[in-house]
């Protein structure tokens, strides 16, 4: 129960709870463990102004603690001690195993019964206590060691794979697991020799490749193994020296590379094992510092990089390890935080980072580790909501995921009052606003600005800032004070702004036969009527020769179809809102354009395709009423031709003043999400008419945290993707996308508002 605290007295907070004993206790405030309070109360003698907080009291027995946990390419799997799995993350191909597609930034649970995981890039492998192996995902490589079945590309269930296992590992599209009796089995992708079966074909189905094993790791393509003698062993891809066997040469045969070997871990494309004497070695792919040697040297044979090591994970481009004192360290790529030690800054010297660590594992770019006190914790890149805080928020910062079973949360707490209210401020068009108030009460104290009465997202602090003013900041704002004991509300200020938005976007492209033209925009603030068209025969009648002759217009809200048109039909209601957007009419009533209009709200993307090749014109306008809505990101992705074949995106601002913009043409990082036949030097220009206005070929790491600010993805370190930042008055403008060195691939041209 909430109490209200008084200085120097006393409160006592209790919780009750039953289960299969015994029952372990911890108490936590404000998500953070109170050293020492394990039993069933909590009593606070002498109370001060610090003391005031939320108080959960987490109860854990045999079922409910954290048994095993793996990290995926972007998703994440655990075991609880009672054996059941629980997923979250990156869920496309089902790998999640939950019998969805839908990815989940919430851990869901999807089996019983299970003994260990394994996550590889877009599939899950995992082990029954019965010794049973299951597996879901992607299966067209043959990871899942299922079988064949040119009909079936992924499972989103789990189905049974094998008997009598004892231990799993996933690559990146490969699995390696083994027996109680130590014999090694392998199946997926073998293009480098990764199975070890001495050649380089698929298999679709388990092989043996090796007895008296005790563990086995797989990397990106490639996989080590240590056998119960402590050697270890090696074979797949060795284009960085990954295997450690002195060469760069790839191996179909395990080689042996080490002996006296405990434990090891297989990242992208580097290798770290620790020795039964407690040191650390690593070798392999070290660009970003991910070995942990104090260089970006790759490695052929082992160094040796720490002591006192009790286990070890590798990501694709980082590295952790725990030592025997349960302090947690970490090295390489942290561009997404996946360190943990609250920058983005690449380390090649591992840092330390938590202390009081039981086990971790790396994904791609996240890190996953589990504690003493048996809470579990999360930090990285936070795309598809990987590491199940709720959110899609990237975390530089280890966040709390799990406690145990949580008590409702009780507050000791001395209600707030605002000591300076809020001062009147008139801004122009694209100037700074601040808002503040001074406020005190017991400590944290928790601010929540709105807008016209309704919250404002990331607003939580006593001064609200807007750097650049824009039409929809126009309103009235206050400000909530809140801790556990109450709330007060702030008087109010009026802010008047009128400023340029995004209003329209047109993308025109030749597409082949049965080719997706694939359009994005996000609409924020609220639902609003969009009005999306396909444009292919009227076209012809302004001259455009070899026109699509039945485009398709679908919208999506990430995979979910939400409508969809072939032909307009010559609707009435959609030739008045033509005339209204400002947009060409459509040759006749009968021709086979499409057309819809659609009440946006979020990010949504409209996919364009017919059964002939031809030229089509896609068209997003924003037709809805009011200004808090609006589009804040508009994007295209196509095959990116020569001559008339490059990607032209069109769009206009509405309104006055000038909008700041971040443009991008990316290409080469497409190729890390899995796209291929990319673009791989895209360049980008802007025209206001027939008049150049800005150009970029590579983008400028400078950029990065303008990406970050408008929740762009970030590009590959040194890419050759294109960037540039621009202010714009209103009025139409086009980007077009070629290859700077007359190159031909796959490209995304994106549009953001910068806040």
């Amino acid at each position: 129960m909430s109490q209200t605290g008084a200085v120097g007295g006393s409160v006592t907070f209790t919780v009750a709870a039953t289960g299969t004993a015994p029952l372990v206790y911890q108490w936590f405030k404000d998500g953070i463990a109170v050293a020492g309070s394990t039993g069933s109360s909590l009593t606070i003698s002498g109370v001060k102004l610090s003391d005031g907080g939320s108080y959960q009291a987490a109860v854990r027995n045999v079922t409910t603690g954290i048994s095993a946990v793996s990290g995926g390419g972007d998703h994440t799997m655990y075991v609880k001690t009672g054996g059941t799995l629980w997923a979250m993350g990156y869920n496309l191909f089902g790998q999640l195993g939950d019998g969805t597609k839908t990815h989940r930034s919430s851990a869901v649970q999807v089996a019983t019964s299970v003994a260990s995981v394994a996550a590889g890039r877009v599939h899950t492998m995992y082990v029954e206590t019965d010794g049973t192996l299951w597996a879901m995902g992607y299966k067209s490589n043959g990871q899942l060691g299922d079988g064949k079945d040119a009909n079936l590309e992924f499972r989103s269930t789990p189905v049974q794979v094998a008997t009598g296992v004892a231990r799993v590992a996933a690559g990146a599209d490969h699995t390696m697991y083994v027996k109680t009796d130590g014999t090694l089995w392998a199946t997926g992708s073998n293009a480098q020799g990764q199975l070890g079966d001495g050649g380089n074909l698929t298999s679709n189905t388990p092989v043996q490749v090796a007895t008296g094993v005790a563990s086995v790791a797989a990397g990106r393509v490639h996989t080590m193994y240590v056998k119960t003698d402590g050697t270890l062993w090696a074979m797949g891809d060795n284009r960085y020296g990954q295997l450690g066997d002195g060469t760069t040469t790839n191996r179909s045969s395990a080689v042996r590379v080490a002996t006296g070997v405990a434990s090891l871990a297989a990242g992208g494309d580097h290798t770290m094992y620790v020795k039964t004497d407690g040191t650390l070695w690593a070798m392999g792919y070290n660009l970003f510092g991910q070995l942990g040697d104090g260089t970006t040297t790759n490695r052929s044979s082992a160094v040796r990089v720490a002591t006192g090591v009790a286990s070890v994970s590798a990501g694709r481009v980082h590295t952790l390890h725990v030592k025997t004192d349960g302090t947690l360290w970490a090295m390489g790529y942290n561009l997404f935080g996946q360190l943990g030690d609250g920058t983005t800054t690449n380390r090649s010297s591992a840092v330390r980072v938590a202390t009081g660590v039981a086990s971790l594992a790396a994904g791609d770019d996240h890190t996953i580790y589990l504690k003493t006190d048996g809470t579990l914790w999360a930090m990285g890149y936070n795309l598809f909501g990987r590491l199940g805080d709720g959110t899609i928020t990237n975390r530089s910062t280890a966040v709390n995921i799990y406690k145990g079973l949580l008590s409702d949360a009780a507050t000791l707490a001395f209600v707030p009052a605002i000591t300076t209210q809020l001062s009147s401020s008139t801004v122009i068009s694209g100037g700074a606003a601040s808002f503040s108030v001074v406020a005190t009460g017991t400590s944290p104290l928790a601010y929540q600005w709105k807008k016209d009465g309704s919250s404002i997202s990331g607003a939580t602090s006593s001064t609200y800032t807007i750097a650049s003013t824009k039409t929809a900041d126009a309103g009235s704002y206050t400000v909530v004070v809140t801790n556990s004991a109450g709330s007060v509300t702030s008087n109010s200020t009026v802010l008047t702004i009128i400023a340029p938005r995004l209003y329209s976007l047109a993308v025109r492209t030749a597409l082949e036969a049965k080719q997706i033209l694939i359009v994005g925009f996000t609409m924020s603030g609220g639902a609003k009527n969009v009005l999306l068209r396909a444009a292919g025969p009227t076209l012809g009648a302004f001259g455009v020769p070899e026109t699509m002759v039945d485009p398709t217009l679908d919208l999506y809200s990430v995979s979910t179809l939400v409508t969809s048109n072939d032909n307009w039909g010559g609707s009435p209601s959609l030739a008045a809102t033509f005339t209204s957007a400002g947009a060409f009419a459509y040759a006749s009533a009968t021709s086979l354009d499409a057309a819809l209009v659609a009440s946006i709200n979020g990010g949504r993307t409209a996919h364009v395709y017919g059964p002939a090749a031809g030229a089509v014109l896609v068209e997003g306008y924003d037709v809805g009423s009011g200004d808090a809505q609006r589009f804040t990101s508009l994007s295209a992705r196509n095959r990116v031709g020569t001559g008339a074949n490059i990607l032209i995106a069109g769009f206009s601002l509405s309104g006055e003043g000038k909008r700041n913009l971040l443009i991008r043409a990316v290409g080469p990082t497409l190729g890390v999400f899995g796209v291929p036949s990319v673009l791989s030097d895209p360049k980008l220009e802007i025209y206001q008419g027939s008049t150049k206005i800005g150009e970029n070929d590579n983008w400028a790491a400078t950029l990065s945290t303008t990406f970050s600010s408008v929740g762009a993805f970030g590009l590959t370190a040194g890419s050759k993707d294109a960037a540039i930042t621009v202010s714009l008055p209103a009025g139409g403008y086009t980007v077009q996308v070629s290859g700077a060195d007359g190159g031909v691939g796959e490209a995304l041209v994106e549009i953001y508002e910068l806040p």
